[in-house]
């Protein structure tokens, strides 16, 4: 799944069931299910006043406006109905708040440990980690494309030598995106 999330015009049926695998009304509640298991069910129930046929934009539009990160999570749940054995997410965090301990990042979290996911290999490439690292089983950390440490999350950030130590401990202004801004407007 790309950082940017792919969503098309139309109802909240078809975006998260575009082949139509559960069309008819009888598995609606799976589709609400899968919501559930990525953190939008609830939310999603009060927020779409047609439901599952309430008509979203990409962009908010003229139906019901999501934010990046809720369509972000819409996606996910696209994912996991699915089924897939490997999901790969580029800048899984990107929709998310920076704060560790944000709301958005725990709902990520949640949704990457559901048993919508059971049985898959997530591969998550991100940036900034984050609260991602809890649902870690393994780390693998790439600088210029090469692997520079690898090991299980616990391990690498209780050595203050790490590498991925530094990633999560380094202040929000050395970021490697931060540092390519500044670099732009000098």
């Amino acid at each position: 799944m790309p950082k940017d999330p792919i969503f098309f015009a139309g109802t909240v049926r078809q975006n998260l069931d575009p082949l139509g695998s559960y069309c008819d009304h009888g598995s609606d509640a799976t589709l609400w299910a899968t919501l559930e298991a990525v953190s939008l069910g609830k939310r999603s129930q009060g927020l779409w006043q047609s439901g599952l046929d309430a008509q979203v934009e990409p962009n908010g539009g003229s139906g019901e406006h999501l934010n990046a990160y809720e369509r972000q999570l819409v996606c996910v749940a696209r994912a996991a109905l699915r089924q897939p054995r490997v999901v790969v997410l580029e800048e899984a965090s990107a929709g998310a708040s920076p704060s560790f301990h944000s709301a958005e990042n725990s709902s990520l979290l949640r949704a990457m440990r559901s048993p919508a996911f059971g049985g898959c290999t997530v591969l998550a490439a991100t940036r900034h980690p984050g609260v991602l690292l809890d649902a870690a089983d393994q780390v693998v950390v790439l600088e210029n494309g090469l692997v520079v440490e690898s090991g299980s999350p616990t391990d690498l950030l209780v050595n203050s030598q790490s590498r991925l130590f530094a990633i999560r401990n380094a202040p929000a202004s050395s970021s490697p995106a931060n540092e390519e801004a500044q670099k732009a407007r000098t």
